[in-house]
């Protein structure tokens, strides 16, 4: 096993897709950014490699990857002929060089896609119809102006790509929101121009209940820059803490994909893909040549997604912020709470949430998965096989607000966050005791 002074770097430039260094500017400006360690390229498969081409993908995965996604590509690396075909600077994968203690070796030759282009550097998503989601470190040293957003970036057959046309590049026009600091790690995008009518924007979800472990989740992205690649295998690894930056999936993924939104399986956002594990590619015992690091499944090894509440709660709060993009958690937030009066007169009311989505790992299979109160529930968490099950509702209990006493103390341990946590009334969370976080929730 070679340390970690001998592990391999890649020799083809454009195959190391995307530096992760300190954002220098965005469209002239002097970004905020955090001091990030030169990277070397790392893969991560766990089990099989799951990676389909988009032809080959179920067909609502195909609708997604053509209407939804983009390749972040260098914009001097584009060039578009008379008669308005585009055509990208990109080098063959299979061309990578690596070096193993002054050995040079090429990939295994059961490395898949090693005849197919590399040309991207990142993928991004459509939110609105002229806005794309993507990783901040995506923009490292670069200015919005450097960065075009590429539809119809895959192939349509094993060896050919879609033809894309001028109609399938918009350049970046300006960063609308922007923040690198660890794990918090996203950039909205505004496009040059509006999408055409058959580009779809995918809706981005602030409900906690939508993430659970072992949801299935689904990736479309650039892998080392590679055509877009279907990954609808992924599923998150660990229970999500809903207080945290992140949570995080067994997806194999790559370094070009770096901004992909992590969907579930309605291609609805969960979060964007910020790290994959560190590691690299390694080379085969008694074969000399390199192949793709694999991870077992239960390792703690995993992807890290950003969830999508924090993206929205730091851009909703913009002046001019996309309706489109905001309107989950003006829905989430506006939502009034069911109280049930009779039981207001007992000291304390029942608000129910209503709990909707197909987020189970067996939905949609003619059985009711969930643990609602269905006898052959087998274990999905609540509300996650809305379609076999229906909508589920909730019931949870909390004490009446007395007017005379109120409750109002700041125990709770997220108290001052700017977040009400107590779980009353329009709280976003319940992780602490009612009244307790009273500098956010308010007197209850």
């Amino acid at each position: 096993m070679p340390s970690m002074s001998q592990w391999l770097y890649m020799t083809l430039l454009l195959i190391l897709v995307i530096g992760c260094g300190e954002p220098t500017s965005i469209a002239g400006q002097q970004l905020p950014g955090v001091e990030v360690a030169a990277q070397l390229p790392y893969k991560s498969i766990y089990g099989d490699d799951s990676r389909r081409e988009v032809y080959k993908s179920h067909t609502q995965f195909q609708e997604i990857a053509r209407e939804s996604i983009v390749a972040l590509i260098p914009s001097s690396n584009i060039y578009t002929t008379s008669n308005g075909h585009v055509r990208l600077s990109s080098t063959e994968y299979g061309r990578a060089q690596f070096r193993i203690d002054d050995r040079r070796m090429a990939f295994c030759d059961d490395v898949p896609f090693q005849k197919q282009p590399v040309a991207a550097q990142c993928t991004g998503t459509l939110v609105a119809d002229d806005i794309v989601l993507t990783a901040a470190h995506c923009l490292a040293g670069k200015t919005c102006e450097d960065v075009s957003l590429v539809f119809d970036y895959y192939l349509e057959d094993d060896n050919k790509m879609v033809q894309m046309t001028s109609a399938s590049v918009y350049p970046c026009q300006k960063v609308l929101a922007y923040e690198f600091d660890g794990y918090r790690d996203f950039a909205l995008l505004q496009l040059s121009r509006k999408t055409s009518s058959d580009r779809q924007p995918r809706p981005m979800i602030y409900t906690p209940s939508k993430v659970q472990k072992d949801n299935d989740i689904l990736v479309v992205g650039t892998p080392d820059g590679l055509p877009f690649k279907v990954e609808a295998e992924a599923y998150i690894a660990f229970e999500p803490e809903w207080d945290e930056d992140v949570f995080y999936l067994y997806a194999d993924i790559f370094k070009g994909n770096s901004g992909s939104a992590s969907m579930n399986h309605d291609g609805e956002i969960l979060g964007v893909i910020t790290r994959a594990p560190w590691q690299f590619y390694s080379e085969r015992k008694g074969a000399d040549c390199v192949e793709l690091t694999q991870y077992n499944y239960g390792t703690r090894h995993a992807v890290t997604s950003m969830y999508a509440h924090h993206i929205l709660d730091t851009y909703c709060e913009e002046p001019g912020a996309s309706a489109t993009i905001c309107a989950s958690r003006t829905a989430y937030l506006e939502q009034p709470d069911i109280i049930d009066d009779e039981a207001a007169k007992e000291g304390f009311v029942w608000v129910t949430d209503r709990l909707c989505s197909n987020t189970c790992r067996t939905a949609r299979n003619g059985i009711c998965n969930d643990t609602s109160s269905e006898p052959e529930a087998v274990g999905c968490a609540l509300g996650t096989d809305c379609e076999d099950c229906g909508v589920v509702e909730r019931r949870r209990q909390i004490p009446v607000y007395d007017e005379a006493i109120g409750l109002c103390e700041d125990s709770c341990r997220y108290a001052g966050d700017g977040v009400c946590d107590d779980g009353g009334p329009h709280a976003r969370f319940e992780v602490c005791s009612f009244g307790t976080d009273c500098v956010d929730c308010g007197a209850r």
